[in-house]
């Protein structure tokens, strides 16, 4: 009777145990998920591996942008602002100043897009585009209403 419920305990172990994934695994089905512009699948398998280490920098990267690639701008801005600064995501601060334009924040986005203007060394699109996003965000903030001053009689 020991020798068998041993048996099962044992088996239920290494079964347990097959199931088992790892942060590297996660990450690694994240970044096929990514690659295939499955970007549901991707985040959800990126969350998976931030379980394991919150600040997995490649796991934040591909969710803020993943995020970003399906328009939800909200949580892509979370998971933006937890990513440091490295030289694997140069871009990083293109897409952290564009997202916050997209949602409206024109203030901290004309910031982020002279930040990353300055800090950027290549003169490629993204330079001339955050040049241009500075203006651009400029503008927007000069439209903007104060509902106070809106004369509401008709």
């Amino acid at each position: 009777m020991k020798k068998s419920i041993f048996i099962l305990l044992l088996s239920l172990t290494c079964t347990l145990k097959s199931y088992a994934q790892t942060e590297k695994q996660f990450t690694k089905a994240g970044e096929s998920a990514f690659i295939e512009g499955d970007y549901y699948e991707a985040i959800a398998y990126y969350k998976e591996a931030l379980k394991f280490n919150k600040n997995n920098q490649q796991a934040l990267q591909k969710i803020a942008l993943s995020y970003y690639e399906l328009k939800d701008y909200e949580n892509a801005e979370g998971f933006f602002n937890k990513i440091e600064a490295n030289e694997d995501f140069p871009l990083l601060g293109y897409y952290t100043a564009n997202n916050y334009k997209l949602i409206g924040k024109y203030k901290e986005a004309k910031t982020a897009f002279q930040n990353f203007n300055n800090a950027y060394p290549n003169a490629d699109f993204y330079k001339d585009k955050s040049q241009q996003e500075v203006a651009s965000c400029s503008w927007a903030m000069d439209q903007e209403v104060d509902p106070r001053s809106y004369n509401h009689s008709i």
